[in-house]
């Protein structure tokens, strides 16, 4: 439980990828919940065996902590074995019964293109020339591309390759970059733009 490996632990996470609240989310969790239980029950993580394991989650759970939760503890926990180097006993363990929220009532591509198509006409009087381009632009690009707004943050003009009828994504933490294809209705108007 050394400051010193749990500062190790949090950079090696943050070259992985993760965000600094992350890093600092999972070293707090291993630190203060996971080692400490380990050192009260007496156990060594170098020799940390599924029944080990097993023995966390059923604690967990008798503090009641919800399922979804404890996989989340479970992957942390897979990390860290993974940063010291250690056999991943954690990494195929998962507790069943978290329900996963499926989409619905979503838009069909027809809705979605009349969407487009009709988003012009809803200038007002007070709506700039300008900025209803930019916000058609957008648009096109969120239903056709399915760009996110981290995404649009990071478009650079550079990206637009019109020629080709084509966009380069940069990536973010969530999403790898990608080369989109434009459809032929977005190209003039980002033409224009440009």
């Amino acid at each position: 439980m050394k400051n010193e490996e749990m500062k190790e632990f949090r950079e090696w996470l943050i070259n992985k990828g993760f965000g600094i609240r992350t890093a600092d989310s999972y070293t707090y969790f291993i630190k203060k919940k996971f080692l400490l239980w380990l050192h009260e029950n007496q156990m060594a993580i170098e020799s940390l065996e599924h029944e080990q394991l097993m023995q966390h989650i059923r604690y967990r759970k008798s503090q009641g902590v919800k399922a979804k939760t404890i996989n989340l503890e479970l992957k942390q926990i897979s990390y860290y074995l993974d940063f010291k180097e250690l056999p991943n006993v954690a990494e195929p363990l998962r507790v069943k019964g978290v329900q996963r929220r499926i989409p619905h009532d979503l838009f069909t591509e027809k809705q979605l293109d009349d969407i487009y198509q009709k988003f012009p006409e809803s200038r007002n009087y007070w709506t700039h020339e300008n900025t209803l381009k930019t916000y058609h632009l957008i648009l096109g690009l969120k239903i056709y591309q399915g760009i996110q707004g981290e995404e649009l943050a990071k478009l650079e003009t550079s990206h637009l390759q019109l020629d080709k009828g084509k966009i380069y994504v940069t990536s973010t933490k969530r999403t790898n970059k990608r080369i989109l294809e434009l459809k032929p209705s977005q190209i003039l108007p980002l033409n224009e733009y440009l």
